[in-house]
């Protein structure tokens, strides 16, 4: 892949910083836009391995001077200095030598004409790579499919999930050693190189659920069998739970006031209090011509409306 000047002036300072830290530089390109430039710089030891923490950042420090006195990037950006994962990208011919047999992801410049289809991306196995190119071994088509390098806009390793799982349980292995180094035993590590048995594990209290702090505290606390766990447990269940009643008081409070003032009803005068409604049909009929408020209707009690049976009385026009 064809680099811009900028760029090869970026890559030069980049291998001066990072061979005061004993560091091989990987890869060294700008991402991002005038807004968001991101300088990446990737490196790792010269045994392959990857850069520690510190050497990163004193490499950081002294690539971030030399581009500051030479004045190379005009714009703001931000510096990164680190080292490559899983996805490690390939960029010159020693890599694809280096990591024969490994499986690459690649995205190509143009549309490349495969088997009579054309691709723009593809996966496969690298497999006798030369100063010009290699072979890519892939499970869609029997033939390998030659590659050149001047096709290839981008290269990555692209593990399999076993190579994954590898990986993490190595990880995993590594920070249980670490752990118990801590606490001055044996690693797990040292004990299968030499040969000997592990340790036999620590004995573990038996478990309880979360509500038994609360349901069997008292009888615990007596036998003296609860641990400092079990204890810290058990008052933050007590003050979560106080927390809450505290919280819902005055919510209880106003709600059983609004209830109470709802429910109340002047027995004597029939007067309704707040929210109180009476069922339909329920509307007591007048006595002596008067109505249940005790104000006259209008009419004496028995005396005809005027109007003929069975023809409903005017609406009022507002």
């Amino acid at each position: 892949m064809a680099m811009t000047p900028l760029e090869q002036k970026i890559e030069e300072f980049a291998k001066q910083a990072l061979a005061a830290q004993d560091l091989v530089l990987v890869s060294a390109r700008l991402m991002g836009g005038a807004r968001a430039l991101t300088l990446q710089v990737l490196a790792e030891n010269e045994d392959g391995t990857g850069a520690s923490i510190e050497a990163c950042k004193q490499a950081s420090r002294t690539l971030a001077a030399l581009l500051d006195v030479e004045e190379l990037i005009q714009s703001r950006y931000y510096l990164e200095v680190g080292s490559p994962g899983m996805d490690r990208p390939l960029m010159k011919p020693a890599d694809y030598k280096r990591f024969v047999g490994k499986q690459v992801k690649l995205q190509f410049s143009r549309k490349l004409k495969v088997a009579d289809e054309m691709l723009t991306t593809l996966t496969g196995l690298i497999d006798a790579p030369t100063d010009t190119g290699f072979t890519l071994l892939t499970g869609h088509w029997k033939n390998p499919v030659e590659i050149a390098f001047a096709d290839i806009r981008s290269a990555n390793l692209h593990p399999s999930e076993a190579e994954i799982d590898a990986v993490m349980s190595a990880a995993n292995l590594k920070i249980k050693d670490e752990k118990r180094e801590d606490r001055g035993s044996t690693s797990y590590t040292k004990t299968r190189q030499e040969g000997d048995i592990a340790p036999p594990p620590r004995e573990r209290k038996p478990a309880f659920k979360r509500g038994d702090f609360l349901l069997n505290e008292r009888d615990r606390k007596e036998l003296g069998v609860m641990s400092d766990e079990e204890k810290t447990a058990a008052k933050t269940e007590r003050r979560t739970q106080f927390k809450k009643e505290a919280y819902k008081a005055p919510f209880k409070a106003a709600a059983r006031q609004a209830w109470g003032e709802r429910k109340q009803v002047d027995a004597p005068t029939g007067e309704k209090k707040f929210g109180d409604r009476k069922p339909a049909g329920s509307k007591p009929a007048g006595k002596f011509g008067k109505k249940p408020d005790g104000k006259p209707s209008g009419r004496p009690a028995g005396k005809p409306s005027g109007r003929p049976a069975g023809k409903p009385a005017a609406r009022k026009k507002f």
